[in-house]
């Protein structure tokens, strides 16, 4: 495949100037008409950044799940990502967060890979990132092993940030939309390797910068408890009937008993409401100083 035709989706809500550094960095390393640029905002759409994003010709915008800012995300991750796979056109998808960079030589190596002959049967391509922290260099983690039936086992990757055949998305269903945040590229993963014929391949020359900006991004909507405990309770009924194993890491979350759930759902609860309360706080404190003048 000499010129692989990639769509690439970026879930988006605030964060504009990195969002067009991306972009721009999507420009600079892949060739025209090789690409796609999808972009699934829930930014308000008489924000500036949506204005922005409308008059750039190569960027196809979507708008889901809009929101102000002190309202909690209206749908999963996966969600979102899905809305971007529904309205691409390219035979690849590449879904990448929007504090992200591409390496310069990026393309030339997933063209390189597409090349070689033990690829040809490629279904997700995991590639070079920094996961968790910067400081951790770019690597693709390795979180835990897979079997089919009397097979060997196989490396289970942390694949948050694949290429993956848009195709093959298909077969699997797209990402499952039940799972908000935590988890959902573990279950693509498997999804791929055990309800599919193809394969999920590493690869450490195709590389992205991941800045991982520490800013508010509704960290109340992320629970790894319920989506952890969602993930394994799905493989494993579904490794029962499709003659599967796997073994991996979910972080030490905790078992799926009635306490656990209790104590999670007051926990979350509390997390929203203290949500609401700092920016009930910030508008007030708006009013009285307006009122003051």
């Amino acid at each position: 495949m000499s010129n692989p035709k990639v769509s690439i989706i970026i879930p988006t809500y605030g964060r504009s100037e990195y969002l067009k550094d991306l972009i721009e960095s999507i420009r600079k390393t892949t060739p025209q008409g090789n690409y796609e640029i999808i972009v699934v905002s829930s930014d308000l759409p008489e924000s500036e950044k949506v204005k922005w994003l409308s008059q750039e010709k190569d960027v196809k915008i979507v708008l889901a799940g809009t929101r102000k800012a002190w309202q909690v995300r209206k749908n999963s991750l996966a969600h979102y990502m899905n809305q971007g796979v529904k309205n691409s056109n390219y035979e690849w998808i590449f879904v990448v967060n929007d504090d992200m960079f591409f390496a310069p030589d990026w393309y030339q190596e997933l063209v390189n890979f597409l090349a070689d002959p033990d690829n040809s049967n490629v279904g997700m391509i995991v590639v070079s990132t920094h996961i968790g922290h910067v400081s951790y260099g770019l690597r693709i983690p390795v979180i835990g092993k897979t079997k089919k039936g009397d097979g060997n086992w196989k490396d289970l990757y942390l694949s948050d940030f694949a290429i993956v055949k848009k195709s093959v998305l298909e077969e699997i269903g797209l990402w499952d939309e039940k799972i908000n945040w935590a988890g959902y590229s573990t279950d693509a993963s498997m999804a791929i390797e055990f309800l599919t014929n193809k394969e999920i391949i590493a690869s450490e020359k195709i590389k992205l910068d991941h800045f991982i900006v520490r800013e508010e991004r509704n960290a109340e909507t992320i629970n790894e408890f319920e989506d952890f405990n969602y993930v394994k309770r799905k493989w494993d009924k579904l490794c029962q009937e499709h003659n599967c194993q796997y073994v991996c890491d979910f972080g030490g979350v905790k078992p799926y008993t009635f306490k656990n759930r209790l104590v999670n759902y007051l926990r979350k609860k509390r997390q929203i409401i203290f949500r609401y309360k700092k920016y009930l706080i910030k508008y007030l404190t708006q009013v009285v100083k307006k009122w003051r003048t």
